[in-house]
């Protein structure tokens, strides 16, 4: 496949990019306002240029031309961890309403979306789906799961996708793969992972575990909370909060009598597979690593995805 030039929207620290690095992508610019996360994105992409600013200040004219854009935006109120019936702010659709300006000034042949499935809902995807569709891309979204594409983590997100023409991308023609269990993405580096101990709450609701299984810690104790035994994909990984003190700490492995905690490191492998994940350079801060990669989109999706487009 031909090499290709991508910009990147609400880019976080570009997790998502290294699928399409692997086909022949090349990071040109990319936008993320939060300057901590900005810094990861230039450790991991070092020839990209990075504008650390809301995509609202910043011209089309300021960046280069490019084949291919992405956008994943962040959009709290559309997650259903917040409750249903909460509307999406401001920011969120001047933030949709500076990507459709992109789209127009660019015209990439290909845009990819990511988000949470709710996001499908609001004025802002409907902001982005109409200039596509007025500019005669064709547009479809779908609603997809991690763990159908060979990925050891169940993770259902909105992926979109706009295709410059007439093409059309049909999902049944894309390969999907057999799921992986959580032990077997993360099972080489689970002796080099610190030990820890389960939290009382965790003691008292499982008394009786089996002899692997992963659970959760911060963020959970929800009724629906359970054992995910070796052989199943993890529950979503998701950020909780750069500024909270212990969210890093939101999964507990146990192995036999052992307990070890999911670091960042570990969570990362739970987003595609290991000779990428190990590529990503991650920061000291437990936190600041936990929060880029729980807001990170799996870069085995988009990498399909673009291969779907440009081999039309």
């Amino acid at each position: 496949m031909n090499s290709f030039t991508i910009g990147s929207i609400a880019s976080g620290m570009g997790m998502h990019l290294w699928g399409l690095i692997e086909i022949g992508g090349v990071p040109s610019w990319a936008i993320e306002c939060d300057e901590r996360i900005a810094e990861v994105y230039k450790r991991n992409h070092p020839t990209s240029l990075m504008l650390c600013n809301r995509a609202e200040t910043i011209s089309p004219n300021d960046v280069s031309d490019i084949d291919c854009l992405i956008a994943t935006p962040s959009c709290k109120n559309a997650s259903l961890l917040r409750g249903a019936g909460l509307q999406e702010q401001s920011e969120d659709i001047s933030l949709a309403t500076a990507t459709a300006n992109f789209i127009k000034a660019k015209r990439p042949k290909l845009f990819l979306l990511e988000n949470v499935w709710q996001y499908r809902c609001f004025q802002s995807f409907h902001i982005i789906a109409n200039t596509l569709r007025e500019l005669g891309y064709f547009f479809a979204f779908w609603r997809l799961n991690c763990a159908s594409f060979g990925v050891a983590q169940s993770r259902f997100r909105l992926y979109a996708v706009g295709v410059r023409g007439e093409n059309s991308v049909d999902l049944s023609l894309i390969p999907q793969f057999q799921s992986k269990g959580w032990l077997e993405a993360i099972a080489d580096i689970i002796p080099i992972l610190p030990e820890t101990t389960l939290a009382p709450w965790q003691k008292q609701k499982f008394p009786q575990l089996p002899y692997a299984c992963l659970l959760k810690r911060a963020g959970g104790g929800r009724k629906s909370d359970r054992p995910y035994l070796s052989n199943e994909p993890s529950f979503t990984i998701r950020a909780l909060g750069k500024n909270c003190a212990r969210h890093w700490h939101q999964a507990d492995i146990k192995i036999g009598e052992n307990i070890y905690p999911l670091t960042p490191r570990a969570a990362l492998r739970l987003f595609g597979d290991t000779k990428t994940s190990d590529r990503i350079w991650l920061p000291e801060n437990n936190c600041l690593a936990m929060e880029c990669v729980g807001n990170g989109a799996s870069w085995v999706i988009c990498k399909v995805l673009a291969q779907a487009v440009f081999a039309l």
